[in-house]
Parts: structure tokens; sequence; C-alpha cells
């Protein structure tokens, strides 16, 4: 069953404008990464440590993903989680999360780092922009206790 949702949610993914790739094993070895652009993750409340950061990501196949790294293990009752957003002529696309099909799940309790799924983008009219959220629930409800966010790039 969790195949057929991920399936749905890729199929939903690529109708709101997304093409999220999964390429075959041999496509996906000759496909080096690296960063693009990274911001720090500063916190909001309690003064301004840095975190953690928030990265934008590029393979040699011209895919994009947003990288959250938590320098230190989540604690209990808190998660992080990336987000990333594409621009196409100046207008946003639903942002895409590290709990969306392709993605590795938000940062739990033990945990430092979560990445969104990877996306095409190819067009010299496309802009992206990784953004990152770490929350706390203090017994009423999640709030967002930090956050950081890259410039928008290509």
């Amino acid at each position: 069953m969790r195949t057929l949702g991920a399936a749905l949610g890729a199929a939903g993914l690529a109708t709101a404008g997304w093409l999220v790739n999964a390429p075959s094993a041999t496509a996906a070895a000759a496909c080096s990464g690296s960063v693009l652009v990274s911001a720090d993750y500063v916190r909001l409340f309690g003064g301004s440590p840095v975190v953690g950061s928030i990265q934008l990501r590029r393979d040699s196949c011209h895919r994009y993903w947003g990288q959250i790294i938590m320098y230190e293990p989540m604690k209990a009752n808190t998660f992080a989680i990336a987000y990333i957003m594409k621009y196409t002529n100046g207008r946003r696309s639903q942002p895409i999360s590290c709990d969306a099909p392709g993605g590795n799940g938000r940062v739990v309790e033990g945990q430092t780092t979560c990445r969104t799924p990877k996306i095409s983008a190819k067009s010299a009219d496309i802009k992206l922009v990784a953004s990152g959220h770490e929350f706390q629930n203090g017994g009423n409800g999640w709030t967002r206790i930090s956050w950081g966010q890259t410039p928008k790039t290509r």
C-alpha cells in the first residue's frame, strides 16, 4: 500500500508542475552531487546561535534538492524539516518537503539531517530556494524556533 501511496504522491507532484526523478541505479551512479548554495540556520528565540545549515544541492544531471543539516542531534519533542521551492518566471510552485515521496523524512529525535526529493529544473527561467525549519512542542503545540533560507538561485 505504501508503494501505491508513493506512486500517487509522485503523480500528484508531477501534475502540480514538478518532475520528481527516480533514476535507475546506473543513472544515479553517473550523477554526482554538490552544494550549490548554503545558508546558516539561526535560532529565532533566545539569542542567535547557529544550530545548523540549509543547503540547495544539485547533481550533474540537473536535479536539485534541499538538505538541512543540524549541528547536534534533535532532542525529544523537536523536529526539523527542509523544503525546496521552484520559481518559474517569478511564480512560486508548491513547496516540497523531506516528508514528500522521494525525500527521506523529517529530522526527528537523535537524527541530524533530511533531504527533499530531487526535482528536475533545466530551464533558465527557473530559480530555486531551499528553506529549513526547526520546531519544538512544549506541550501547547508545535512552535517554530529557528529557520534559514538560501538565496534564490540557479
